[in-house]
């Protein structure tokens, strides 16, 4: 087995040794080159653990279960040290680190032929290099949590952004719009990001003169989606009257969006759209309107799609009666 693992050490450690001092080729190195460091740092780890297993113990009566723990931080090392020798800043390092890696294990394999103390300088280098390994992978883990709180933060910069820039033009078009505005006009601010232009909407909306019939004439219109969320959270009357307008639109709605999700590779995603949806309906029928027709209608189509049981059973609620669902 010693002569098995020397010939496999030198194989693994010549043909890693060529690649870390190999000059790169080209701004990315060699691509997929994992693919042939990986299985050389595995061929030297086995080729490692054969010299421990030839070793009673460690120098010194130490145990060797530490020997065996470090070999999996080994690969990891053996593995990234070609890599990171293609790098001018760290190449010395890195090819310092390989070269010590490999004498480790050859002395882990030869030592207990020759001295004590060449076993506990093997031992040594074979922790050092597993401990290594590890510390990568723990350095690589709080790298990556870094940049997914760096991009999170720029994420979140930018949506501010986004919506100061938004909420500043909706302002600017609010202004263009002339005092006598009918609710068709009105109703795209209703919802605005602005506050002060969302108030002033709701409050020139609910001025309306007969406000339930022009809000039932626009829930017949393609207007109607802009109306849902106003209807559901700030109209200032019973909702009921509405119901005429909205049961037709729903019924509609859900024939679209029966087609649309037939086909849809993640239909969960769309869950938000068909919310605001059912949202609104819950709102009219708390208020007594009847849309318990194209609510169950709704329900049949759900019931019909994966990944939508929570939407399938609001829908099933609403077409019992109940005004549930109300955010």
């Amino acid at each position: 087995m010693i002569l098995f693992a020397s010939l496999l050490l030198a194989l693994a450690g010549t043909l890693s040794l060529v690649l870390a001092f190999e000059r790169r080729r080209g701004p990315e190195g060699p691509v997929g080159a994992h693919l042939i460091t990986g299985p050389l740092a595995l061929a030297q780890a086995l080729a490692t653990a054969i010299g421990i297993a030839s070793q009673e113990s460690a120098p010194f009566g130490l145990p060797t279960w530490p020997l065996y723990l470090s070999l999996p931080g080994s690969v990891v090392a053996g593995t990234i040290l070609p890599f990171l020798a293609m790098e001018q800043r760290r190449r010395t390092l890195a090819r310092t680190g390989l070269i010590a890696a490999i004498v480790g294990s050859a002395l882990a394999i030869h030592g207990p032929m020759l001295t004590p103390w060449a076993v506990l300088l093997g031992n040594s280098l074979v922790l050092l290099t597993g401990l290594g390994g590890y510390a990568t992978l723990v350095a690589f883990w709080l790298h990556t949590q870094q940049q997914r709180v760096v991009a999170a933060a720029s994420d979140e910069r930018s949506a501010d952004e986004f919506r100061t820039q938004k909420a500043a033009w909706q302002l600017g078009e609010w202004q263009k719009v002339p005092a006598s505005a009918e609710l068709w006009q009105l109703i795209p601010f209703a919802c605005a990001l602005h506050p002060e232009v969302a108030q002033q909407c709701h409050d020139r909306i609910a001025a309306l003169p007969d406000l339930d019939d022009k809000m039932t004439a626009l829930l017949r219109t393609d207007w109607a989606p802009h109306a849902l969320r106003y209807v559901q959270r700030h109209y200032p009357h019973s909702r009921a009257p509405l119901a005429a307008a909205l049961g037709p639109f729903l019924a509609a709605e859900c024939q679209r969006w029966a087609e649309h999700l037939r086909t849809a590779p993640e239909p969960q995603n769309w869950a938000g759209n068909l919310h605001s949806l059912l949202d609104c309906a819950a709102a009219v029928i708390a208020d007594g309107g009847e849309l318990h027709e194209s609510m169950r209608m709704w329900h049949t189509m759900l019931l019909q799609v994966r990944r939508l049981d929570g939407l399938a059973t609001l829908a099933g609620r609403l077409a019992a009666g109940k005004g549930l669902g109300v955010r």
